[in-house]
């Protein structure tokens, strides 16, 4: 929602070395012209905001404009591999704004469900994600080693494709993340792990997960992948050399938070809602609201 006096969060072609809190870097902004509103389009004036090849995103949804009911795909995401086991569909019972979000279901009697949603047709050496999630257990007691796939991406085939990034999650019963599985895979299958644990997605509460990932020269280290969770970075991977020499792959798909949830025993169910999922081709973005720090 958006109150009479805005202020601004931005997310401007900035590093998103983060503290957290979102201590992101600040442009100047001296201005607006336009129409402060749902579905309305606004010039903001100043410096410091970086360049854009494009002014809209690759793909961005609140999912406001979609009736309760229709499915993620119907929401304009794309089947990059389903196991035809369910779909996320736009629901009104959780939302981080306004009242919708996309929500799947994970389901009792199932164990493993792979609903791969994302987005493809992306052509770009890097790309910049985000969206916001919550997930809670419905059902059982949690055991089991359970996983939950998030967002992945990188050149086709979608999921198996190299050079690719992807982070998956290894909640305990109780709901806490104690471990992780991050990587850049580069374009010989070899991967480079980022571990670290200091964002958390833990069940039952909003999270905010970035992802950053550029492709290198091929045969340079200069390929980077980074992620954050609530504005606290995970991964800092510089100097990334994802392309080797003579590869010319591109960034090709981007998974939603819904790739998959694995292993998590007949007797539990999950569900998982993610809300204003972005996907671009650049970090650098203007995002308004009504405060000046985004929680």
């Amino acid at each position: 929602t958006m109150s009479n006096l805005l202020k601004f969060s931005t997310i401007i072609a900035c590093t998103l070395g983060c503290a957290a809190q979102y201590s992101y870097a600040a442009p100047v902004v001296t201005g607006t012209s336009g129409t402060l509103g749902q579905g309305e389009t606004i010039s903001i004036l100043g410096s410091g905001f970086g360049t854009r090849p494009q002014p809209a995103p690759f793909y961005w949804s609140n999912y406001e404009d979609y009736a309760v009911g229709q499915s993620a795909l119907q929401a304009g995401l794309d089947d990059l591999g389903t196991d035809g086991q369910g779909l996320p569909y736009i629901r009104s019972d959780r939302a981080i704004s306004g009242s919708k979000s996309l929500r799947m279901d994970y389901l009792l009697n199932k164990d493993s469900m792979f609903p791969r949603i994302g987005k493809g047709g992306l052509t770009s050496t890097s790309v910049y994600v985000s969206a916001w999630m919550y997930w809670t257990r419905t059902a059982g007691d949690g055991n089991g080693a359970f996983i939950f796939k998030l967002v992945r991406g990188g050149a086709n085939p979608p999921y198996s494709g190299v050079p690719r990034f992807y982070e998956t999650i290894f909640p305990e019963p109780n709901g806490i993340v104690t471990a992780a599985d991050r990587g850049s895979v580069n374009s010989a299958g070899s991967t480079t792990w980022t571990q670290d644990l200091r964002g958390l997605q833990n069940r039952d509460g909003w999270h905010r997960i970035e992802y950053y990932y550029q492709l290198s020269t091929p045969g340079v280290s200069d390929g980077i992948f980074q992620s954050w969770v609530d504005g606290i970075r995970n991964v800092n991977l510089l100097n990334d050399r994802n392309r080797l020499s003579g590869n010319s792959s591109l960034i090709n798909y981007v998974m939603s938070p819904f790739d998959g949830n694995d292993s998590y025993g007949l007797s539990n169910s999950y569900r998982i809602w993610v809300d204003n999922f972005y996907i671009d081709t650049t970090r650098a973005r203007v995002e308004i609201g009504n405060a000046s720090t985004l929680v």
